[in-house]
């Protein structure tokens, strides 16, 4: 009877671990909330954020863009702009404003 908890419990622990694994290693690609993807929003601020650096630094300045500076990590969406229009519109105000 011991042995076939401790296979009980055994089989429970590789199924459990299995599904938090699987969870960690695919939250960023599939995670959805109301239909709309957070990976999304993210690439829309990656968008947004070379084309507003672009953007400010020749109106600014003028000439051609420079390189690109690294992309700050992605923020939390707001409510109500969690979409990739709404990452890219943030993500392009912040390059804007970004000082060279």
């Amino acid at each position: 009877m011991k042995n076939i908890k401790n296979i009980v419990i055994g089989i429970f622990a590789v199924i459990g671990f299995g599904a938090i694994v699987t969870g960690f290693t695919n939250f960023d690609s599939n995670f959805k909330s109301d239909n709309i993807s957070v990976g999304a929003f993210c690439d829309g601020w990656e968008e947004g954020w070379e084309e507003g650096t672009c953007e400010g630094f020749t109106d600014r300045r003028g000439g051609l863009c420079p390189p690109t500076p690294v992309t700050p990590v992605c923020p939390v969406a707001p409510v109500g702009r969690n979409t990739w229009k709404g990452g890219y519109n943030m993500g392009y105000k912040a390059g804007y404003k970004y000082k060279w």
